[in-house]
């Protein structure tokens, strides 16, 4: 048995297991856009996992990213991986 859940939903449960500061409020939203897109693009459903989340994607400072996997620019990071969102300072992207 499956049940959709609201993005207000999706940020309380990362409260709950007390993930809430492994992502930021934003970047939380921006996260559930895009799983559910994920869900949309490839017809299949997937079940809310937090800390398989936490160990998946990750949400740092840019700098900090590149530096530790030795990289130029986020083009070469969306090379090497999934970049769900980025603003000019901070990335979530799939950890690798």
């Amino acid at each position: 048995m499956k049940q959709s859940i609201s993005k207000c939903d999706f940020r309380d449960a990362f409260k709950r297991m007390g993930r809430g500061d492994q992502f930021s409020y934003e970047g939380l939203g921006h996260l559930f856009d895009y799983l559910l897109q994920y869900e949309e693009d490839t017809g299949s459903e997937l079940e809310l996992d937090v800390i398989g989340l936490c160990c998946e994607y990750s949400e740092e400072p840019i700098k900090e990213v590149l530096e530790s996997y030795n990289l130029r620019d986020l083009e070469q990071l969306e090379e090497k991986t999934v970049v769900v969102w980025h603003d000019a300072e901070t990335v979530i992207y799939e950890q690798f």
